[in-house]
């Protein structure tokens, strides 16, 4: 097993985090995930996304933020050469315990259809699946 520590993710570890989702297959990304609101996303949710860290050097990833009402997890990768070892349970575990401290008692993600190794992993850590409700989004103008 490897060591690794978490921490918050801040504004400073911008660059290699986008760095890391451009590479993570699966990841979906849009002008959503700019500095600006990335900034804008940290700031209204402090101390809710973690990175994983060996030696200094981001291994993984996690945002994390709330509505008030559920918590929503986006963005979890960890580098392919460290997965398999409890990382991006770590990270879920770290978001999810900074919204229970908020009162939260519900957490959703998104994961794009065609990434079928996040819906396995989600599955197998113990998350169900919505297939109930669809999900609908616009560009506001």
């Amino acid at each position: 097993m490897i060591s690794y520590t978490l921490r918050e993710l801040t504004m400073a570890d911008y660059d290699t985090v986008y760095h890391i989702w451009q590479e993570t297959p699966g990841m979906g990304l849009s002008s959503v995930d700019s500095r600006e609101n990335i900034a804008k996303f940290l700031q209204a949710n402090p101390a809710l996304s973690f990175v994983a860290e060996i030696d200094g050097e981001i291994i993984g990833t996690v945002l994390a933020g709330n509505d008030s009402r559920r918590g929503f997890l986006y963005h979890l990768t960890v580098l392919p050469q460290f997965r398999k070892q409890g990382i991006a349970t770590a990270l879920i575990r770290e978001a999810l315990s900074g919204l229970k401290k908020l009162g939260i008692v519900k957490c959703h993600l998104f994961v794009l259809t065609s990434n079928s190794s996040a819906m396995e992993y989600y599955c197998k850590i113990g998350w169900q699946e919505r297939v109930d409700i669809q999900v609908f989004s616009t560009d506001i103008k």
